[in-house]
């Protein structure tokens, strides 16, 4: 269990290795309104609170305005009220979708995040970035507002397709790249473990996984300085990510690596760098590239949030484990995607 302090802020109790059965313990009686993934929740209703429950059908289609208007208009006609706890269940979206919903409906209504996949356990539903996209680019309309507790149940993450799985690793090697240089040889070495889920490797990376996140948030609530440093790999990668529709850990992937190539072209780190990165992510059956042509990734990129004037912040590798915050001027970046 972690618990993160955060100021004035609700602190936030994270249940790691714990029971979907919690959640009716934590709610205590108070009354409840369940939004769940469509497909998540028909398997584990029966280990569910019986309360009100609105479906979402999964996908980023179902993270935008007009699929939170609709939870709002269901909200009211149901008669829910700030007395109200709202439980978000299922993966990313879910969790995104259902924490937006929760900041703006009536001001802000409690909540509680219940993760169903690996990317959701270690990194969605951490640190209160709730957010739906706008015209297909990511998490352009949000708010930071802090759940009250996070359930973590591991036996979830059985039924998830290979694919989810490698998505949460890439969130995972990121957190290494950017933080943990040990962890980094831990994933080298035991990457078979991690893809079959076995339990002794869940039990080792996703609390520690959970644990560098919360360092960040911790230090930096409202992402304006050294936060920034969990997008390593998410400034390309949501580009990638709109503009191909791949899951969301395999474009973080090939932004990990675009990053790591613009830091070897600028002298900020060694080619081994990049070699050692691209070696564990292939090894996880991930992509370190696409074929899309980089001036579209590069148009889609330029409406990224994190633009600032005719700069883009990038998290940028100087070794494994270490990365500083550059603001990168988007004629250079034309010029590096020129030189190949």
């Amino acid at each position: 269990m972690e618990t993160m302090q955060l100021g004035n802020e609700v602190n936030t109790t994270i249940y790691t290795d714990a029971s979907l059965e919690l959640v009716g313990e934590l709610l205590g009686g108070r009354r409840a309104v369940l939004i769940v993934d469509a497909e998540v929740y028909p398997r584990f209703k029966e280990r569910l609170p019986k309360t009100l429950v609105y479906s979402v059908t999964p996908g980023e289609h179902s993270k935008s305005m007009r699929q939170a208007a609709e939870v709002y208009r269901w909200l009211q006609n149901n008669g829910i009220d700030r007395d109200t706890v709202l439980v978000g269940i299922g993966g990313g979206v879910i969790t995104d979708l259902t924490g937006f919903v929760a900041a703006t409906y009536l001001r802000g209504v409690s909540l509680i995040l219940v993760p169903t996949t690996l990317l959701a356990q270690v990194d969605a539903s951490i640190g209160g970035k709730n957010a739906v996209n706008l015209d297909g680019f990511k998490n352009i309309i949000g708010t930071i507002y802090q759940p009250e507790a996070i359930v973590c149940d591991y036996s979830v993450l059985a039924s998830l397709p290979i694919e989810e799985i490698r998505g949460g690793v890439a969130e995972m090697i990121k957190h290494c790249m950017i933080s943990d240089r040990e962890q980094f040889d831990y994933f080298a070495a035991h990457a078979e473990e991690i893809l079959s889920l076995r339990r002794e490797a869940l039990q080792t990376i996703i609390p520690w996984s959970i644990r560098i996140k919360k360092e960040f948030i911790e230090a930096d609530v409202f992402d304006r300085s050294i936060r920034r440093t969990l997008n390593f790999g998410h400034t390309w990668g949501h580009a990638v990510e709109a503009v191909t529709g791949l899951h969301h850990g395999y474009a973080v992937a090939i932004g990990m690596c675009f990053a790591t190539r613009l830091a070897v072209h600028k002298g900020l780190c060694s080619p081994d760098v990049l070699n050692a990165l691209e070696g564990l992510l292939t090894r996880f059956g991930l992509p370190t590239g696409t074929k899309t042509l980089p001036w579209v990734i590069f148009e889609a990129m330029k409406r990224d949030k994190k633009r600032s004037a005719g700069n883009i912040h990038f998290i940028l590798p100087r070794s494994i484990g270490k990365t500083e915050i550059v603001d990168i001027a988007l004629d250079e970046l034309k010029a590096f995607i020129k030189e190949g």
